[in-house]
């Protein structure tokens, strides 16, 4: 058992995308060889982002909802010529807080060296 980062439980974590999975699914169908590679080793193909326990269940499915959001009405519209504007809403402000929160946790938490940390 561990803390939840965001409602600080402690429960069982799930294992948690630090960027969005829709972003890697994205990169992979549009790359020239279907694949992307690891940062810190461009010879090593991946399959998904960077996934660590962090979250509980419940802040996963909270945090899913606004991706599904930002994935289906303004990110995949947008790359397939769909919409050229969109409005700034809660739920984009609240996508865009979720995404900046993994990222910053998970880097200020992993990052040794003072830099930080690569995401795949």
């Amino acid at each position: 058992m561990d803390k939840c980062r965001l409602c600080g439980r402690e429960t069982v974590l799930e294992l948690s995308h630090i960027l969005p999975k829709f972003i890697f699914k994205y990169a992979k169908s549009t790359s020239l060889t279907g694949h992307i590679r690891a940062t810190e080793n461009p010879n090593r193909i991946v399959q998904d982002g960077k996934k660590v326990p962090f979250l509980c269940k419940e802040c996963e499915t909270l945090f899913s909802g606004w991706e599904s959001y930002f994935s289906q009405n303004i990110f995949h519209p947008y790359q397939n010529d769909e919409k050229v504007s969109f409005n700034y809403d809660y739920r984009l402000s609240k996508f865009l807080s979720s995404v900046s929160f993994r990222v910053l946790l998970y880097s200020f938490e992993n990052d040794k060296d003072g830099f930080l940390i690569i995401l795949f």
